[in-house]
């Protein structure tokens, strides 16, 4: 190895100094008044003395306030949780949001909408779980949305929670019941209930209950089912 290599970058400096050796006086001045300062004892314990002691008890009444604050908080969101479960703790109180007569038969009309509504791969649709229900003996056909976050025990396959979700497109199987029966399902947490009950054989009279952003969304999807299954008039 050749201990006595010098780089081009320490060449140039020592060059540099050895021609302005002034330089380095005004370094060395430099120095001097910013580092190279004679210590002051009585400034220093004056200093010492006028600092904020580790001790000081504000630091325990800011953690105490903050506790306070913290159980405030709390008190507020579990109101606030209790209300919000309130509104899905009695669901035969859903306010009924639509009613009117339309052309169809109310079964055809229930697969179309149930169909429609499972191929909906929007976020805030893909937590509901649907079932279509048949009633023969009141010649009717129901469809429920149920909110799967708020059912025990339940947990909707195709949620965008669930890292593993596969969304369904199939067509919800109609579940065939009796009208004693249709009391029970109205029991559980739904977003909306949409009845379908025929009239005469041309006409059935639907009407909604539930949430009013969700069933809003069901009533449209009534509204395009009926007109694609509307066969038009032959002149």
């Amino acid at each position: 190895m050749d201990y006595n290599y010098e780089s081009e970058h320490t060449k140039f400096m020592r060059e540099f100094l050895e021609k302005n050796p002034h330089v380095q006086e005004q370094r060395l001045a430099a120095r001097s008044m910013w580092w190279d300062k004679n210590q002051n004892r009585e400034e220093n314990k004056e200093f010492k003395e006028s600092s904020v002691p580790t001790d000081c008890p504000c630091g325990v009444a800011l953690i105490s306030s903050g506790v306070f604050v913290m159980k405030i908080l709390i008190v507020l969101l579990t109101v606030f949780f209790m209300a919000a479960c309130a509104n899905f703790s009695d669901s035969r109180e859903k306010a009924q949001l639509f009613e009117e007569k339309f052309v169809g038969e109310h079964a055809a009309l229930a697969s179309c909408v149930a169909n429609k509504l499972q191929s909906d791969g929007r976020s805030f649709m893909r937590a509901l779980q649907f079932r279509n229900r048949q009633y023969p003996d009141m010649q009717a056909s129901e469809i429920h949305a149920y909110d799967t976050r708020y059912l025990h025990n339940a947990y909707s396959t195709y949620a965008p929670s669930n890292p593993d979700a596969i969304l369904i497109y199939g067509n919800p199987a109609p579940e065939i019941m009796s009208a004693a029966q249709r009391g029970e399902n109205d029991k559980s947490v739904y977003a909306f209930a949409l009845l379908l009950k025929k009239i005469d054989d041309t006409t059935v009279n639907a009407s909604l209950k539930g949430d009013a952003f969700m069933g809003n969304i069901a009533w449209k999807i009534l509204q395009l089912c009926v007109v694609s299954s509307t066969k038009p008039l032959v002149p």
